[in-house]
């Protein structure tokens, strides 16, 4: 789980039960999708 809601812990426990699984949080959430973004830019200089 990524972005800024994956730090809440009702979202995250509420993935869990709705798909039954656990449900893996990355370490720094909030900065998976500025680093993809990042990387995109840098590819296309």
């Amino acid at each position: 789980m990524t972005g800024g809601g994956a730090l809440n812990i009702g979202i995250h426990k509420a993935f869990e039960e709705e798909l039954m699984k656990d449900v893996y949080v990355a370490e720094y959430p909030q900065f998976n999708g500025a680093i993809g973004a990042a990387l995109i830019a840098s590819e296309r200089c």
